[in-house]
């Protein structure tokens, strides 16, 4: 990132909400600015030059995915989604429209804190910096861990390297599905996903002595942590 202090944009139609986060995040050493839906929310974050979005929960629900939707259609900036809502459904659209990560309310500010460093961690370190302890060949279907050969099936495969690919991102079960969607249909796919999750966890244990990278979020999906 080109700043000393990644800039915040908070996107929220409250004043009051957004005046106390805005307080919270400058005690918490962030550099932040906010706007309401209404001000043209792609114009500011380009003149803003923002490295994170937060979108807060004072928009409608339908207005929070079109936001988020139009920002991800020109930015691959970072997203975290407020939510005052708990059901499944919400937290995969949350996902599922481009957002990094989401975070019910009420919520402390250490959890909001957590969260944006996750989330810009994964998006702006750099790929060659990681070290990464995996490889990936598509052409031979072989993923090795930590040099260790991991004999997957092909659909095995396919999930466990899109998991790899984002480390830390959680995928639901219908956009691990699409990966597998090519010789059947995304809803039967989608019904194989826990038994791939499963065999490739065993897999991973049995190789690395009971440790596993392979985390289930309950209610909305996985993520791998190396």
């Amino acid at each position: 990132m080109s700043h000393i202090a990644p800039k915040i944009l908070i996107i929220d139609d409250d004043s009051s909400f957004a005046t106390t986060l805005k307080s919270q995040l400058h005690g918490s050493g962030w550099d932040s600015q906010w706007i309401q839906y209404e001000d043209d929310a792609l114009s500011q974050l380009k003149s803003i030059d923002a490295d994170l979005v937060i979108i807060g929960t004072h928009q409608s629900q339908r207005g929070n995915a079109e936001i988020c939707r139009s920002i991800r259609k020109v930015s691959s900036v970072g997203i975290i989604m407020i939510t005052r809502v708990t059901e499944e459904i919400d937290w995969l659209l949350s996902l599922e429209i481009g957002a990094n990560d989401f975070l019910c309310a009420p919520y402390t500010q250490s959890d909001l804190n957590d969260r944006m460093q996750r989330v810009l961690k994964e998006i702006y370190t750099p790929r060659a910096a990681k070290s990464e302890p995996y490889t990936i060949d598509e052409k031979s279907g072989t993923i090795t861990l930590f040099r260790k050969t991991i004999p997957t099936t092909w659909s095995e495969f396919l999930v466990l390297a899109t998991l790899l690919k984002s480390p830390g991102h959680i995928f639901s079960k219908s956009q691990l599905a699409r990966q597998l969607s090519k010789d059947t249909s995304t809803k039967s796919a989608e019904s194989t996903i826990d038994k791939h999750i499963d065999n490739l966890q065993k897999l991973i244990k049995s190789l690395f002595n009971g440790q596993d990278i392979i985390q289930s979020i309950y209610g909305v999906g996985y993520k791998v942590v190396v």
